[in-house]
């Protein structure tokens, strides 16, 4: 499973089939990787109260009590693999919705501008990077829909996302979901359509974002 690393913070892209996103849910706040399907199994990892990575949706419907999941790596072009127990996951599409008012997410939109953009096209029509990144959101074609700015405010205090964390994110709506957990705030949605369809999820604190995550869902 191959990641592009998007930026320095834990903030990444990736494609593959069968994964959607999800998270923890976890008394102890961390939840064991094994190594294999089994309590028995060496520990390879932990996934922290608040991190989001990738599971195999398709363990679920066959009812398995252990699941495969992606472990997002910073300093990795790849995913770490390994499995966790079926009730220690948190599926983000499936999670309860807060509620609450102490958290406020809304993203400024706008028709995409072609303004000094820098295009690179395969066989001289297919777009495959804007500005020097892989666009999500599209096919080929060019955007219709860009972020100009993001609005995030907790406990009151509002919170900066930088350009370079969502200039390659297009066809962006403002319907999303937002899970909290501990005191991480999750924003969850699904954008785009057809081949250009992606999953994304944003965390947040109060001390700003802690992590993003993007790419497809099937």
């Amino acid at each position: 499973m191959k990641n592009t690393i998007a930026s320095l913070l834990i903030i990444l892209s990736t494609q593959f089939n069968f994964a959607q996103i999800a998270t923890i849910q976890d008394s102890d706040g961390y939840t064991n990787v094994r190594k294999s399907e089994n309590s028995k199994s060496e520990i390879i990892h932990k996934i922290h109260l608040g991190e989001v990575f990738w599971y195999d949706y398709e363990s679920i419907g066959q009812d398995k009590q252990w699941i495969p999941v992606y472990i997002p790596q910073k300093k990795s072009e790849y995913d770490l693999e390994g499995y966790i127990h079926k009730s220690r996951l948190l599926i983000l599409k499936e999670a309860t919705e807060y509620s609450g008012k102490d958290f406020y997410f809304h993203y400024h939109l706008s028709s995409f501008d072609l303004t000094n953009r820098e295009l690179v096209k395969s066989d001289g029509k297919w777009i495959t990077t804007i500005d020097g990144h892989s666009p999500w959101g599209i096919d080929g074609d060019l955007p219709t829909i860009q972020i100009d700015s993001i609005n995030v405010t907790i406990d009151g205090k509002n919170l900066t996302v930088e350009k370079h964390y969502f200039q390659n994110i297009f066809e962006v709506t403002n319907d999303f979901k937002v899970i909290k957990t501990g005191q991480y705030f999750i924003v969850y949605q699904t954008n785009s359509d057809g081949a250009g369809a992606y999953d994304l999820a944003w965390v947040f604190d109060k001390s700003g974002l802690k992590q993003k995550l993007v790419g497809t869902m099937f």
